[in-house]
């Protein structure tokens, strides 16, 4: 409803409802007639109130102009932005599958809702555990094998923590249900790997160095992007708290330069995001 039809809706009901009490004259007038959008007759339906010295008519109009903006308000009641925790995690890896970690994302959401959109942010943490790598040693010697003679190249292995913090753009759209929003997103990720770890022993091949050859400071992307789909699911509290479940399926563009199959491949996995969120009026 429009608010110059409530306005009209109002005035129509103050003055069908119009208490009054005698009036010294005693002279009454049985019929009104409304202007506005109706110009019929209506009854002069009166209460009589004999025990007030005041029209009562006065303090009916008085509250329906205190509660007119309070109508007028519950129609575009709409926070000036939505904020609280995420936390979430992989629960399948689609491919590549280069270790058995669990992948956890947490931070801070933030969303500015515009009608049935909303533009999100957040500042997350990822966490995708430690990676496996091989770094070429430079050491190279030959052996014979099978009466021939065989060049072996020396690799050390070692792990990285492939961990980033995350700032996404999303875009969501609210079902009319207002419980159900489809959401799709970008995130930068920003690089914090960490310092290495070294495994015991050296891994040896005959394949060329450059096949395997790897250092995470040169290798891996300091400044890398991840992609989003998602379904979410909403739980209203009240007006201001709410708590959603979002599973989302993700694509991490590959995080190296160079390397193996491996790393040379983007990252793909189901993900389960749960938050809880208070509305800001």
């Amino acid at each position: 409803m429009k608010p110059f039809q409530l306005l009209n809706l109002w005035a129509s009901a103050a003055l069908l409802f119009e208490p009054s009490v005698k009036c010294e004259t005693g002279s009454r007038n049985p019929w009104k007639r409304l202007h506005g959008a109706h110009s019929e007759p209506y009854s002069d339906f009166r209460i009589r109130t004999s025990n007030f010295p005041l029209c009562s008519s006065i303090l009916f109009n008085l509250l329906s102009l205190l509660l007119l903006p309070l109508c007028l308000g519950a129609q575009e009641l709409q926070p000036r932005f939505i904020a609280g925790p995420e936390l979430g995690a992989d629960f399948r890896k689609i491919s590549p599958v280069i270790n058995n970690n669990s992948n956890y994302t947490f931070g801070i959401s933030l969303e500015y809702p515009v009608h049935k959109f909303s533009l999100g942010t957040a500042l997350l943490y990822k966490e995708y555990g430690w990676q496996q790598y091989r770094e070429y040693t430079g050491e190279t010697y030959q052996e014979v094998v099978k009466e021939e003679l065989v060049t072996f190249h020396n690799y050390n292995e070692r792990n990285v923590k492939l961990n980033y913090y995350s700032i996404p753009l999303r875009l969501q759209y609210r079902l009319p249900c207002n419980c159900v929003y489809v959401q799709a997103g970008v995130m930068a990720d920003f690089a914090n790997f960490g310092g290495e770890a070294s495994e015991e022993g050296v891994f040896r091949t005959v394949e060329d160095p450059q096949t395997f050859d790897f250092n995470h400071r040169t290798g891996l992307k300091p400044l890398n992007l991840t992609y989003e789909l998602a379904v979410g699911f909403k739980l209203h509290f009240n007006e201001r708290w709410r708590m959603y479940m979002r599973p989302t399926y993700r694509i991490m563009k590959q995080p190296s330069r160079q390397g193996s199959a491996e790393w040379a491949s983007n990252y793909r996995s189901l993900h389960m995001a749960f938050g809880v969120q208070r509305a800001f009026f």
